[in-house]
């Protein structure tokens, strides 16, 4: 569980600060109700959810063209821990670079979906040397 938390923490501390500066973006708790403010203003999400396999660099120029059709201004894509740890200490941001370039290139916010364990009761998105399976937990 640290594990999981450090990396997220790493993962936030390295994308979204330097994206968007100091107080580009804040919750903001007015009369009891969490707002996100974005660049001093409230943003209403007006986005599309890239599919849990759609978010390969092969598929963005795809994605660009889609968010333009819908008139979207934000992005909400996965990133799966297998592929941005594939060797324990050692961080891919590849395919996240290629997110967040391409979102800024076509003026969109991103939402990063992180996939570390679990997804559907399976360990899909652990980097196989974490991998356990109920006979490794039986023994």
């Amino acid at each position: 569980m640290k594990l999981c938390a450090s990396i997220t923490a790493v993962f936030v501390c390295c994308l979204f600060v330097p994206a968007w500066g100091n107080d580009a973006q804040k919750l903001v708790e007015p009369n009891g109700r969490q707002t996100l403010f974005v660049d001093g203003h409230p943003l209403l999400i007006l986005g599309g959810q890239v599919h849990n396999s759609s978010a390969w660099p092969s598929e963005l120029p795809q994605l660009w063209k889609l968010m333009a059709t819908l008139s979207a201004h934000t992005i909400e894509a996965p990133v799966y821990w297998e592929q941005f740890e594939s060797v324990p200490g050692h961080f891919d941001f590849t395919n996240v670079d290629q997110l967040i370039d391409g979102a800024r290139a076509h003026n969109l916010h991103v939402i990063l979906l992180w996939f570390g364990t679990w997804k559907n009761g399976n360990m899909h998105y652990v980097p196989p040397g974490l991998r356990v399976t109920l006979s490794d937990i039986h023994e």
